[in-house]
């Protein structure tokens, strides 16, 4: 059983250990929906295992693992102290080390501080756009349980 604390960490963000876990969940979900008499038809009428992974599996949880993919690429995003301290270049840093820079930079420039920021968070935006389909499909997926 799932505690409320856990889903409460799972919603909020929560550490990067739980992060791992909401993916995990969501990934077990859609994968528990799958019904294996499918694969094991598909393996009577002579297809391969690679066949059935590439031609069924994958096809079928391609919300979930977009999903999956979407929240990785935003805590990427958003991270802020690993690339100051594996990164010597400010050209490789993240958009939020960026951020932090131009803030320290500009101290009294506020428009320009904001208009960086609304800049970066227009491209997450646009990303959403594109995979909004799937980003809610993959979490009704994820959420129901097999019965």
């Amino acid at each position: 059983m799932i505690s409320k604390e856990f889903l409460h960490r799972c919603r909020n963000g929560g550490d990067q250990y739980d992060d791992l876990r909401c993916k995990q969940n969501s990934k077990r979900g859609a994968f528990a929906k799958l019904d294996i008499k499918m694969g094991e038809s598909a393996h009577m009428d002579g297809a391969y295992s690679s066949e059935i992974i590439t031609n069924m599996i994958i096809p079928l949880s391609r919300p979930v693992l977009f999903v999956v993919g979407l929240f990785a690429f935003r805590k990427n995003w958003n991270s802020l102290l690993w690339p100051l301290v594996a990164t010597n270049r400010i050209s490789r840093r993240t958009i939020t080390a960026g951020l932090t820079v131009a803030q320290r930079t500009f101290e009294n420039e506020f428009t320009l501080v904001n208009t960086i920021t609304v800049m970066s968070a227009i491209i997450l935006l646009i990303i959403f756009i594109f995979v909004q389909k799937y980003f809610t499909e993959g979490l009704s997926i994820s959420s129901a349980l097999k019965e």
